[in-house]
């Protein structure tokens, strides 16, 4: 519970496939502390959530711990974390249906920020004109 977070960041994007194509996939940033996959959605399900356990979350947690999850069907579903390593142990709390934006921390405090950062940086890139960028678009980075 100090407050840091864990080595490697799991990010889930949104492909009208599910997978990266082979021109993306050649294209795309990769650094050796993110984990990137895709869904069709862009929201995390049960494939994503083992996913997110086994390379993220398992081999860089303390031997007990416990997650804070948000009352979404997949996160409820404890079928998810069958396979714990030894010596580990984990304990699930749930935030209850409709509070989770009360007291989520990135709720709370970080996206509010975010948002405010990023349409900063979208007034700015607009109004330059020898700048052609949308800055929600990740092929945008170089």
């Amino acid at each position: 519970m100090d407050g840091s977070l864990l080595p490697k960041l799991f990010i889930v994007l949104q492909e009208p496939t599910g997978t990266f194509g082979p021109i993306l996939s050649k294209r795309m940033f990769e650094a050796d502390n993110i984990i990137v996959t895709a869904t069709k959605s862009g929201k995390m399900g049960k494939k994503e959530l083992k996913q997110w356990f086994k390379e993220a979350f398992f081999p860089f947690s303390d031997e007990n711990c416990a997650l804070l999850f948000v009352s979404w069907t997949t996160y409820s579903d404890t079928t998810c974390i069958e396979d714990i390593p030894p010596g580990k142990t984990i304990e699930l709390l749930q935030i209850s249906p409709g509070n989770t934006g009360k007291i989520q921390p990135l709720d709370k405090f970080f996206f509010r920020q975010w948002k405010a950062l990023y349409r900063r940086l979208s007034e700015k890139i607009a109004t330059r004109e020898d700048i052609h960028a949308e800055v929600f678009h990740r092929d945008t980075i170089t």
